[in-house]
């Protein structure tokens, strides 16, 4: 079967966009884990793409179930990732910004052929028309764009109901003063560009 990507989804399919720490990227068939290892390009595009900024820092982790390939990428540090100290839901994230996702097709291979053509995820700016929705806002917990009002209860631990790790900006699990004071609070009514 010549390869196409299904779906991509951002921390699981969740709406939230305070944190990103995982992009998984999932094919029709099983393609070549080698040949994956170059075939996708990330850019936090800012404000717009004259402000762009290449993720270097790339984990890309292809798995395969049921015959077809699930690729998830990761980040270690680097520029436009966040640093934070956890694992999983609470490992390194994105930056603020909106990101573009090139998946280059000459590099997904399976045994009956190459991608077609070469595919794009994200690289809107809020207002632009079939927004995908491919961006980061630190406390943008429902990911309507903007920091607002609704947001989980600050003060839980991991392991309490109720705590959100994507709230938890340094990743220690604990959703304490510092996340409030240092993270929340700056971007508290900012908007997505």
């Amino acid at each position: 079967m010549v390869p196409e990507v299904e779906s991509i989804s951002i921390n699981d399919g969740t709406d939230s966009r305070s944190q990103i720490v995982w992009v998984d990227v999932n094919f029709n068939t099983v393609v070549d884990h080698a040949a994956l290892q170059s075939a996708f390009t990330l850019t936090n595009i800012l404000d717009g793409v004259a402000d762009a900024i290449p993720v270097t820092s790339m984990v890309i982790t292809p798995t395969d179930v049921d015959g077809k390939t699930t690729v998830r990428i990761t980040f270690d540090a680097g520029a436009s990732v966040v640093t934070r100290t956890g694992d999983g839901l609470l490992g390194n994230s994105l930056a603020d910004g909106n990101y573009r996702l090139e998946i280059l097709a000459a590099q997904v291979q399976s045994s009956a052929g190459t991608l077609t053509n070469d595919v794009v995820f994200g690289g809107q700016l809020a207002a632009e028309a079939n927004n995908d929705d491919f961006f980061r806002q630190y406390g943008d917990a429902d990911g309507n764009g903007s920091v607002n009002f609704l947001i989980p209860a600050f003060f839980l631990s991991e392991g309490q109901e109720g705590f959100e790790p994507l709230l938890d900006a340094q990743g220690d699990g604990n959703l304490n003063f510092t996340d409030v004071d240092d993270f929340f609070i700056p971007n508290f009514f900012a908007a997505r560009p």
